[in-house]
């Protein structure tokens, strides 16, 4: 067995203390036994060379790196990054595997009814559909605190009002502003603050949907 940090643990210069460190497919418990490729490649090396050992299994790639470093381990086995701090302390062996993100595309290519699926799927249609509800309330209420105190930019006529109002609505939430029109009321300029800043975090979720649906697909 290992022992723990600090102590020197009692071994026979035949038997090669071995850390493993199990994550798959590299090292891995399988039916009762440890297993994996980098077991079983460890276990071709030490039949050829005549090697005695006993495996400790370890929790963490960093405990591993440490009892190394502190001589309390003489292998490691299992996944393990080569970095430039832990080549400070401990030696590696070649790599035998390449991590890292790959890019899969579709070989059929994209077409333009595909991209439009992806594009609008369940989750952006559930947005748009939310923030068209919040336009339409926001532009009801806003028309009706300013019909009476700014007759000339939303006038009290219903359609005409409200269509005013939600020109308003959909002009601040797209560029933030609105030149031609702005509410005189206190009730309308508070509400013209609450959607400057609900029309921020939107638009954000709207850009992130468009931008995870691409990936993903």
């Amino acid at each position: 067995m290992w022992a723990q940090p600090g102590a020197t643990p009692p071994r026979t210069n035949a038997t090669l203390r071995v850390l493993v460190r199990e994550v798959e497919p590299f090292a891995f418990t399988a039916g009762g036994r440890q297993t994996g490729f980098a077991l079983e490649l460890w276990a071709a090396i030490a039949n050829q060379a005549g090697f005695q050992y006993e495996l400790q299994t370890v929790p963490s790639a960093q405990a591993m790196v440490q009892a190394l470093a502190a001589k309390q381990a003489d292998i490691g086995l299992g996944a393990l990054s080569i970095t430039a701090e832990r080549e400070q302390v401990i030696d590696f062996s070649y790599p035998f595997y390449n991590s890292g993100l790959d890019i899969i595309t579709n070989t059929e290519g994209t077409s333009l009814l595909s991209l439009v699926k992806t594009l609008f799927n369940a989750r952006l249609m559930k947005t748009l559909g939310l923030l068209l509800a919040l336009v339409l309330v926001f532009s009801h209420l806003l028309w009706l605190f300013e019909r009476r105190v700014n007759e000339e930019e939303f006038p009290p006529g219903y359609k005409a009002g409200l269509f005013e109002s939600i020109w308003w609505t959909l002009t601040v939430l797209i560029t933030l502003g609105c030149e031609n029109k702005s509410p005189r009321g206190v009730p309308g300029r508070l509400m013209a603050v609450i959607w400057m800043a609900s029309g921020v975090v939107m638009i954000s979720l709207i850009t992130s949907s468009f931008s995870s649906s691409l990936p993903v697909s």
